[in-house]
């Protein structure tokens, strides 16, 4: 397909061809004009004579191929008219597929590339989560030895001389349960984690449910059967058919011929 500059280039040619014909086009009417009025004047002025003047004869003869060229000068503004169109068609398929590489392909790969490394992400915590998951209910299952061993032990300690007896470093022990912070600090960042994902799903979830169904209403309906185009419009002035040549008769009536 050609690019959008060599059909801009193409059009703007066709342009010059249709100024350059239709100011040649414009010129002859002029002329035709000219020499009609003078024709009439003529016959006017010799209205009584027999013997009419040549010039009358020649001037008709010079409107007639004036009117001539400028029929084959319309049917080829038609045919450039024609080609313009196609021309400016091509130019406005050309356009937006230009525009739907640089703003969609280009911007498709990097953005769906960032969506597909965040499930990717998701998806390695979502299985190291199921790990974490066992791991929790394991330890749910579990006694915890503060209470079912440290406890019991302690309420047998009748004194401070028995506690100090059994030599438990209890400064060094509880520092080993302290882990609240810790784990309130993960909670926290899982649930701005979950509101991150959350504004990521409804990322998509707009596109899934809102875009696509818009811009499926967008596309233009498939036409019914094939659209043919004639080029009778375009040729007819080549046709030399009855019409034109009943015109050009009454035209050469019209002068006294």
């Amino acid at each position: 397909m050609k690019t959008v500059a060599e059909l801009t280039n193409e059009i703007d040619e066709i342009k010059q061809k249709i100024d350059a014909l239709k100011a040649e086009k414009a010129d002859k009417e002029k002329e035709i004009g000219s020499l009609r009025a003078s024709n009439i004047k003529l016959i006017i002025n010799t209205a009584d004579r027999e013997r009419k003047p040549a010039s009358i004869s020649s001037g008709v003869n010079r409107i007639t191929i004036l009117q001539t060229e400028n029929e084959q000068l319309e049917g080829a503004l038609q045919i450039l008219d024609g080609q313009l169109d196609t021309l400016q068609n091509e130019f406005a398929v050309a356009s937006l597929k230009q525009e739907l590489q640089t703003n969609y392909y280009e911007k498709l790969g990097p953005y769906l590339k960032k969506a597909y490394e965040i499930l990717s992400g998701l998806q390695a915590l979502n299985d190291y989560g199921k790990v974490v998951t066992e791991l929790i209910e394991e330890l749910g299952k579990m006694r915890n030895p503060l209470q079912s061993g440290l406890y019991q032990i302690f309420m047998k300690c009748k004194s401070y001389e028995v506690f100090q007896a059994l030599e438990f470093p209890w400064g060094e022990e509880l520092k080993k349960f302290q882990l609240c912070t810790a784990i309130m600090a993960h909670e926290k960042e899982l649930e701005t984690l979950l509101q991150e994902v959350k504004i990521f799903s409804n990322i998509f979830y707009g596109s899934e449910f809102s875009l696509i169904p818009t811009l499926s209403s967008t596309i233009p309906k498939e036409p019914m059967g094939p659209v043919k185009v004639s080029n009778k419009a375009i040729l007819g002035s080549f046709s030399g058919d009855n019409e034109t040549e009943a015109n050009r008769m009454q035209q050469r009536a019209d002068l006294g011929l």
